[in-house]
């Protein structure tokens, strides 16, 4: 189950990297959106991670 939150996090995370050149001059609106994906994103990999150390953990069954 850790690849479901792992590839979810980093395919969320490629929409808002895009354009983050222009971080500085867009909206305040547009910030806020892409400032929640990224963190939206680094909690799936962060929950994704725990998952994948989990299961590492309890591979003797």
């Amino acid at each position: 189950m850790f690849m479901f939150p792992i590839l979810f996090g980093l395919c969320v995370l490629f929409f808002p990297l895009q354009g983050i050149k222009d971080f500085r001059n867009e909206k305040t609106s547009h910030k806020v959106t892409r400032l929640i994906f990224i963190g939206f994103a680094l909690l799936l990999l962060t929950a994704g991670g725990i998952d994948l150390a989990d299961f590492i953990n309890n591979a003797r069954n």
